[in-house]
């Protein structure tokens, strides 16, 4: 994770999450999910402004980005850094029907 993140692929990755083909956000926000794991990720992705982006694909992207965009927000909104911690409830209560 460090690695693709040091070679800055968390750039180019957000720039796919804007993608119209399907194959390539829904694997750009699968990648954004587990990156989002590590806290300076964390702070990368935010800065790179890919929340917006992710909140997006919650109601747009295939089933498989829907269900890593939210777990990629849920990533973020558990980082003090970021301050999202008023946004879990709305990707907990989008999810709930799972």
């Amino acid at each position: 994770l460090t690695l693709i993140s040091e070679a800055g692929g968390i750039g180019p990755l957000v720039m796919m999450l804007r993608s119209t083909c399907e194959t390539s956000q829904t694997h750009a926000t699968v990648a954004v999910f587990h990156l989002s794991t590590t806290a300076d990720n964390k702070t990368a992705i935010s800065t790179m402004r890919a929340i917006p982006l992710l909140v997006r694909i919650l109601s747009t992207g295939t089933p498989v980005a829907q269900s890593h965009a939210g777990g990629a927000l849920w990533q973020l909104a558990s980082s003090a850094e970021i301050g999202l911690r008023s946004s879990t409830p709305v990707v907990f209560r989008r999810w709930s029907s799972c």
